[in-house]
């Protein structure tokens, strides 16, 4: 199925990461990891 689109044509990519509670209380090393991959974290 190929939609259609006025150029420019963005195809975004959407990667779902989750934490296990048993490591929250890394939360803030493993954002900060996500962060300097590139990946931007929306929630």
């Amino acid at each position: 199925m190929e939609l259609s689109m006025p150029p420019p044509q963005i195809y975004v990519e959407k990667t779902l990461a989750i934490i296990k509670p048993d490591i929250v209380d890394k939360e803030e090393e493993i954002q900060d990891i996500i962060l300097r991959s590139g990946f931007t974290i929306v929630q």
